[in-house]
């Protein structure tokens, strides 16, 4: 962010798109078509709420995890606070991963492969 001042600057931007580089995961908890007022959007400060073109639903995730194995201990702490489970989404470069492009970012993405075997 240029011609910001370093001490006005919000360092969790800088480490989400870090983070959000490459491939990156999410925790669905909602996908709807109108305004998600769960708690758990409010309890997290990682929560994104996104809007595809070829749909009219938002999507509600929380957390930004580089591995699927620290994706799924988050998840599984979700549960164990008594959150209903999410569901575990790939991005590539802030995009949604659709599970059919998987196989082709294997070789790209080998952490995939644990994604795909879960």
């Amino acid at each position: 962010m240029e011609g910001i001042s370093d001490n006005l600057k919000d360092v969790s931007f800088s480490r989400f798109t870090q983070v959000d580089e490459g491939l990156s995961y999410r925790i669905k908890v909602a996908s709807t078509n109108q305004m998600y007022k769960d708690e758990i959007i409010r309890a997290y400060t990682t929560g994104i709420i996104s809007k595809s073109i070829e749909s009219d639903k938002y999507l509600y995730t929380i957390g930004l995890f580089d591995s699927f194995e620290d994706a799924n201990y988050f998840n599984e702490d979700l549960i164990s606070q008594g959150f209903q489970k999410g569901e575990i989404i790939p991005f590539d470069n802030g995009v949604e991963i659709n599970k059919s492009e998987i196989n082709q970012l294997l070789e790209k993405y080998p952490d995939l492969n644990v994604y795909k075997n879960k």
